[in-house]
């Protein structure tokens, strides 16, 4: 990963991980990257805008890292198959889960970018890229 991109979305991956995760844990982080990224804009674009862009991203990026091959869907799909994906990321090392996991939210980003442009693409993608909160939530004051 030698973009600054693609460095931003490791470095995510790893802050909602946790440093030293294991596959299944980058994997069950991953699934939650990709159930936001479903949650978001399938109001917007449809399930199947995100499903086709999703395969598309998953076509691209698996010249890189053939391993993604397995998510590939074959034949119309309604909605992502988060529990394939959790399998074959999980089944990686580490290191190739992490980089390949974030080669394909990177290539979808980029896939969006190109369809509303960059602005728009890192609006409708913000909840992916905002920094999940760390430790215990914060007590609420409830004293009158």
């Amino acid at each position: 990963m030698s973009s600054p991109e693609g460095r931003r979305t490791v470095a995510m991956i790893i802050r909602r991980s946790g440093e030293g995760a294991s596959a299944a844990q980058i994997a069950e982080t991953v699934v939650n990257i990709w159930g936001d990224i479903e949650r978001d804009l399938a109001p917007i674009i449809g399930i199947r805008g995100v499903t086709a862009l999703f395969s598309r991203s998953v076509y691209l990026v698996s010249r890189e890292h053939a391993w993604l091959d397995a998510i590939t869907p074959h034949g119309p799909i309604s909605k992502l198959d988060f529990q394939s994906l959790r399998a074959c990321v999980s089944s990686q090392p580490e290191d190739l889960a992490l980089s390949g996991s974030a080669a394909l939210i990177d290539q979808f980003q980029d896939l969006l970018s190109s369809m509303v442009g960059p602005a728009l693409a890192e609006r409708l993608l913000r909840t992916v890229s905002a920094p999940t909160p760390s430790g215990p939530p914060a007590q609420q004051d409830t004293t009158p």
